[in-house]
């Protein structure tokens, strides 16, 4: 956060704090937290951005989708959580991630 507070105008920093990666990144570190609520709005901003068609690293990808199925989970919703993990598996096998994060998508399941 502090660093998109320095100049948002740097290109450098608008990459890293205005990207999925920073959101998925962000929001896991407040699920750790347990700020749910500020976790989810930041993983649906990245899951959002990913959607679009965004480009970002496969893993942050994996990563960020299993943390929103994760907390679904946590709020009682498996429903959400299961979907949220088959459209993780669906990403996974249209972008031809790596073999290990195609196994990961499958194994949260």
């Amino acid at each position: 956060r502090q660093a998109s507070e320095v100049n948002p105008q740097l290109f450098a920093l608008h990459g890293l704090t205005n990207g999925a990666s920073y959101y998925c990144g962000l929001g896991g570190l407040l699920y750790e937290w347990n700020d749910l609520d500020a976790s989810e709005a930041h993983l649906r901003q990245g899951q959002e951005m990913i959607r679009r068609g965004l480009q970002t690293h496969g893993d942050v990808v994996t990563s960020g989708y299993i943390t929103l199925a994760r907390l679904q989970q946590t709020r009682g919703d498996g429903e959400a959580a299961l979907a949220t993990l088959h459209e993780l598996q669906t990403l996974a096998h249209e972008r031809s991630y790596a073999p290990y994060l195609q196994a990961r998508a499958n194994a949260a399941l």
